[in-house]
């Protein structure tokens, strides 16, 4: 693939965001507009029918991951259902069998848990419906399961982005830390805070304090930051890891009504709009994002197998961009508000030659 395709912005997926809007409902499924392809070579292409599930679409990265994938679903014409599982595993699985019962060609499911992934994939193998995973961990390696409708895994690199974000904290001169990580059995919050922990254990003048789980939304962010400021007045910390965007924005409310705010610094991942503008107004230290474009990267492996192109990796996590003071700019006007639409072809087999998943990834230029 030619260096002018690798270097494709994300920022170009949002245009298709905003012409598809942030769509979903708050439970069960919506139908995405049909939208074939714009080129004539396109005609021998099967156009699937796919589902899409997310688990909380109430969170601002679920809704962008789901809307980049609408983007993509209009460009490579599938008929796109969406839904969410307000995360609840019974949930999830029910609108999952619903779609199996119904049909349709194919499904990406981002797991509520690591506990749905083997039930999943045990429906979708009786039905013979193929079945791709995104950003969490579904409890089952692909690459260690025989089963030939598991697709494979398109994550993010988790562990990675987790490492910038306490680099950037550890650069910033804080020492002591309190750590805000999500839900367990949650993957990627798993993942995420070890390497927070094992680079505190790499280097011995840091200290983490405490560390809550929990913290997938921005009050419950906000009542841990209230926690920490009660259990450890003073505030006798002066950093704050948090797993999540909404997480940290909670905590930076709490830190501002109790006037601890300006000396306290803060890192997060996501890259969501709420936490790029905090990065942007000096409350965030930095947010480490771009992850969500890996649910419609997700979608092209799907389309590709379901045309007859396997992927060579089964198991891939796209790298993560820091969002920091230097380039919160860049990433605003590249990313948030780019104006271009992503081109979604130029990663995908069924339309270009020589693509890999090792191009499922996301850069600033």
């Amino acid at each position: 693939m030619r260096s002018a395709k690798l270097n494709l912005l994300v920022g170009s997926v949002v245009a298709a965001v905003l012409l598809a809007g942030c769509g979903g409902s708050s439970g069960g499924s919506s139908t995405a507009a049909d939208s074939a392809p714009a080129d004539s070579a396109s005609a021998d292409k099967k156009t699937p029918t796919i589902g899409f599930v997310v688990p909380l679409i109430s969170n601002p990265y679920w809704e962008l991951m789901q809307s980049f994938a609408k983007g993509a679903a209009g460009q490579l014409g599938i008929k796109l259902l969406t839904a969410q599982a307000d995360s609840d595993e019974s949930k999830q699985l029910n609108i999952v069998q619903g779609w199996i019962s119904s049909k349709v060609d194919g499904i990406v499911v981002g797991p509520v848990s690591d506990k749905v992934g083997q039930t999943v994939l045990r429906q979708a193998e009786q039905a013979k419906i193929p079945v791709t995973f995104m950003q969490r961990q579904p409890g089952v390696d692909p690459s260690a399961s025989p089963d030939s409708i598991y697709v494979g895994y398109v994550g993010t690199d988790d562990g990675g982005g987790g490492a910038l974000a306490a680099q950037a904290l550890y650069d910033s001169g804080a020492r002591k830390w309190v750590a805000m990580t999500g839900d367990q059995g949650n993957s990627v919050a798993e993942q995420r805070l070890k390497a927070a922990q094992d680079f505190a254990k790499a280097h011995p003048d840091v200290k983490i304090l405490k560390t809550q789980f929990g913290n997938e939304a921005r009050s419950v962010g906000q009542q841990t930051m209230e926690n920490f400021l009660s259990a450890l007045p003073g505030p006798g910390f002066d950093g704050v890891f948090s797993f999540n965007d909404e997480g940290a924005l909670g905590a930076i409310q709490a830190l501002d009504r109790s006037g601890d705010l300006k000396d306290m610094k803060i890192t997060a991942m996501d890259g969501t709009v709420d936490a790029v503008k905090a990065v942007a107004d000096g409350e965030l230290l930095t947010t480490v994002g771009g992850g969500y474009a890996c649910g419609a990267f997700a979608l092209v492996e799907l389309y590709d197998f379901i045309n007859g192109h396997k992927p060579d990796n089964r198991v891939m996590n796209i790298p993560l961009l820091p969002i920091k003071a230097d380039n919160v700019k860049q990433y605003q006007d590249q990313v948030l508000n780019g104006m271009d639409t992503y081109d979604f072809k130029a990663v995908s087999q069924t339309y270009t030659e020589g693509v890999t998943t090792a191009d499922f990834k996301i850069t600033l230029k």
